[in-house]
Parts: structure tokens; sequence; C-alpha cells
């Protein structure tokens, strides 16, 4: 909870110019992911597993791993195999690497295209995806991955786009799910588009069975095919971030960051949507709901940051926006504290 408490108090001495930004940014991506990083080898619920597979790739040999692997996330095995042959066999240095080039990754993307870096790093931290990657290291990997196609969507580049999620594919396969992202990303919400979101829907209700089967053997946890707690206030949660972005800030293609995050929020509800048939959905609208870090200071951007807008646009006074950043704040430390201690293997922590 103190790593969260930082979070707010070194916002209220970096907050202003790019400058303090960049400043609060590089403070807050050294402090999360050096704990992230120095934790010991037992925080995190599945690392008994990937200590497995990381022993069984540093004694097999290069060929070994592709024929006890396959295909099946192959670059995310052979990273532990390239790891345990240079430096030997240290599973927490694997683990140090992994959460700083992922906290490189997430200060960069909050850099590059958040408003507001402070209730970025509130909102990963409060969803949970800061906590996700102590111990969902192929996904959290592939996620950092995407962030970077993310950057391609916005910037037009369609061949390094795809080069990326090809890439964060062969690390967790299950990321092939974003390779849509690059269409949404250029369309404004229309009629044309919420009927092939319904079509999306009926395809993944029509097809739920076939995807639940076909991803349990790619997940290591178990993946379930019952209700499961908290999905219902998850679904109404992302609801509540689409519904009010569209009320106080039309996605009208002005902002194509904007307009590009407001899409892959639909997106991220309609497969979470679809959890409470297995927890397999969740984590694939994960993989757009993450950006929902970039997309949730966009709907509470002040006035005098949007001043040429003529659309979909509230106009906040001081005590009104005042009092949105107070309700964020307090959402984010529950959210997070009952993140932190509801996730199995992360308490008590110790560090290596």
């Amino acid at each position: 909870m103190w790593m969260l408490v930082g979070v707010i108090l070194l916002a209220a001495l970096f907050r202003g110019t790019i400058k303090q930004n960049k400043t609060y940014i590089i403070l807050i991506a050294i402090m999360l992911f050096t704990i992230c990083a120095l934790r010991g080898v037992r925080i995190g619920a599945d690392l008994g597993r990937y200590e497995t597979h990381y022993r069984t790739c540093f004694q097999a040999s290069w060929s070994g791993v592709f024929a006890y692997y396959q295909w099946d996330n192959i670059l995310f095995y052979y990273l532990m195999k390239l790891h345990s042959t240079v430096v030997g066999y240290n599973f927490h240095n694997f683990l140090f690497i992994l959460a700083v080039a992922e906290g490189i990754v997430v200060a960069y993307i909050i850099y590059k295209h958040s408003v507001n870096p402070y209730m970025s790093y509130l909102m990963y931290m409060a969803l949970g995806y800061y906590v996700f990657i102590y111990s969902g290291l192929k996904q959290a990997l592939a996620t950092a991955v995407l962030m970077l196609a993310f950057d391609a969507i916005i910037d037009k580049k369609t061949v390094k786009f795809t080069l990326l999620t090809i890439l964060a594919a062969f690390i967790h396969i299950p990321a092939l799910i974003f390779l849509p992202a690059y269409f949404l990303g250029h369309r404004r919400l229309s009629r044309k588009m919420i009927g092939l979101y319904a079509v999306f829907a009926v395809i993944l209700m029509v097809f739920r069975g076939q995807i639940l089967e076909a991803m349990t053997d790619v997940y290591d946890s178990v993946v379930t095919s019952t209700a499961i707690g908290g999905v219902g206030g998850k679904v109404l949660m992302m609801l509540v971030f689409i519904i009010g972005g569209y009320l106080l800030r039309i996605p009208d293609g002005e902002n194509k960051t904007y307009s590009a995050t407001f899409n892959l929020m639909i997106i991220a509800t309609i497969l979470q949507t679809f959890a409470v048939y297995g927890n397999v959905f969740e984590r694939l609208a994960d993989y757009y709901f993450i950006f929902s870090i970039i997309y949730i200071p966009m709907v509470f951007e002040k006035m005098n940051l949007r001043e040429g807008s003529e659309k979909g646009i509230i106009i906040y006074d001081i005590n009104i926006y005042g009092i949105l950043n107070f309700i964020i704040m307090i959402f984010s430390v529950v959210y997070f504290y009952i993140t932190v201690h509801e996730t199995y293997g992360l308490l008590p922590f110790m560090f290596n």
C-alpha cells in the first residue's frame, strides 16, 4: 500500500510541466519496478511453475527446448534458455531483467501518450496490472510488447504493428487477439462500428466453448468454466468508463489517441463479459484494457488543455475537476488494497 502512497505524494512534487512529468515518471518507474525486480523468487503465485520451466530450459539444449515446447510460447522459453546460457542458472536475475524491461516500456508509453502520468500510474496499480507482473510473466512481457505495438497504431506504422504483435504471440500465443487493434485504432465510433462489435460478440458467444478448450492448454493456470467472482463488477466498471468517456468526451476522431483507446475499451468490455464462462476471456480482455491507463486520464483531461476542441467536451470548473481527481484517487487506493490482499502468493512480501 505504501507504494501507492508514494505515487500520490510524489505527484504533489512533480506535476505540471513536461520536464516535471518526465522526472515524476522516472521516479515512479524506479520505485515500482525496483521493488518488483528485487522481490523474492516465491513472491508470485505462478513463480514455482515458471522456475520449473527455467530449469528445464537451462538443462536442455536449444533443439531440446524446441522439441519440448514446440511453437507454444517458444520465444519466452528461448529467452529463458538464452539467459541461463549467458549468466548461468539464476532465476532471480531473470525476474529482475523482466521487471526492468517492463518498467521501461510502461514508463515510455505513459510519457509519450498520457496527458496525466499521475493518473496513469494510479490506474496501472489500481486495476491490478502492476500486481499481475509479479506472477503472470509470459502475459506481462507480451503486454509490454503490445504497448509498443499500440505506439505503432498511433504512428500508423502497419508493418511495425504487425511484427510486434506476432513477436508478442511468440511470447504468449493469446496476444494474437490484439491483431484487430490496428483496424480499430483508426475508426470513429459509428453505426457500422457498433454493428461490427455486435458481430464480434455473437462470434464469441457461438465459439466460446472452442476458445476455452483451445486456451486451456495455453495458460499454465487453471482455466475454469464456472462463473468467477468479481466478473460482473469488472464489467460494470468497464461500462462506466465507456459511458462516462462518451458523455465527457465524444470519440469523434479529433484526438486519434483518445479515439483509438475508446475502441479498445469496447473490445475489452465485450471480452470481459464472457469471463463468466471462463477466466481465459478476462486474460484476453486485459490485452485491451491495459490501455485504460492512457484512456482514463484523457477522459478527465483539464479543459485548458483542450481549448481547440469543439465537440464532446464538458467545461469543468476547478472544483469539479478536483472532485473527479479525488474520486479517482480513492477508487485507486481501495481497488489496489483489495487486489493486493486477494492475490495469492503476494503477501507476506519479502525481498530476495
